[in-house]
């Protein structure tokens, strides 16, 4: 066994003891996903309600996490450092909690309706799967990469914390850019998940699995940039008119 490989068994005794605090039981397919999709595809039958309610799930996890090493710490260093500043404080910090608590509520239906959009783009190529497996393609790639950095992200989490600490927080993020880049890789390998498994419950050639992912994307940029065009226009048109000299009749 060569020295990654040494490696890598230890990380994932280290994922599987973090899973295991996670009542949660299908946090272990995610991983299971991660390493191996084309065998968890094949047994795979769950319903659009079961991925959403993993959405959910990661959604929830993902919340705790924030809350324990970012959102919490800060707002006690701010309530204690500027007190004076309590009656500026507590209502952001409030607003900021709310808006985190509707984002996740509206971001598994996002992905949801994203994925259908990947849908259309299959069946215009030629896919031969049902939205629910479909669904358990396009989801379970992010779904696997969550499992598989739940110790880094907890690691991230807790130095965190010790982030706001002054002249610390410089270091810190030193430390933390190795973590990063094994992050970026997992991501980028995601995008290879997804490809296989568009490419398996599909049943399709390898350059229509890429399209599957390609098209969606390209349409949301479009949509995207069309929007910021729109809402660029409509901000110009209305300090320009409220700029001009009233008319004199």
């Amino acid at each position: 066994m060569g020295d990654f490989d040494k490696v890598m068994s230890a990380y994932l005794g280290y994922v599987d003891r973090v899973r295991s605090f996670i009542p949660y039981k299908r946090v272990a397919l995610w991983k299971d996903f991660f390493l191996n999709p084309l065998k968890v595809i094949g047994a795979s039958k769950d319903s659009i309600m079961t991925i959403l309610k993993d959405l959910y799930m990661m959604g929830i996890l993902s919340f705790i996490i924030w809350l324990a090493s970012a959102f919490i710490p800060q707002a006690i260093v701010q309530l204690v450092l500027n007190p004076g500043m309590s009656a500026i404080s507590i209502p952001l910090l409030a607003f900021m909690l709310i808006a985190s608590i509707v984002f996740l509520a509206v971001l598994p239906l996002m992905s949801a309706a994203y994925a259908f959009l990947e849908f259309i783009v299959a069946k215009l190529v030629g896919g031969s799967a049902d939205f629910s497996r479909h669904l358990f393609a396009s989801a379970m790639p992010q779904l696997g990469m969550f499992a598989f950095l739940l110790p880094i992200t907890i690691l991230q989490a807790v130095l965190g914390i010790f982030s706001i600490i002054p002249f610390l927080g410089l270091a810190l993020t030193c430390l933390l850019l190795p973590l990063q880049i094994v992050v970026l890789c997992a991501w980028l390998y995601t995008i290879y998940l997804k490809f296989l498994s568009f490419k398996e419950v599909h049943k399709v050639s390898g350059i229509r699995a890429a399209a599957i992912i390609i098209i969606p994307l390209i349409v949301i940029a479009v949509l995207v940039v069309a929007l910021a065009m729109l809402f660029y226009t409509s901000i110009m048109g209305f300090l320009i008119g409220t700029s001009l000299p009233p008319r004199v009749s």
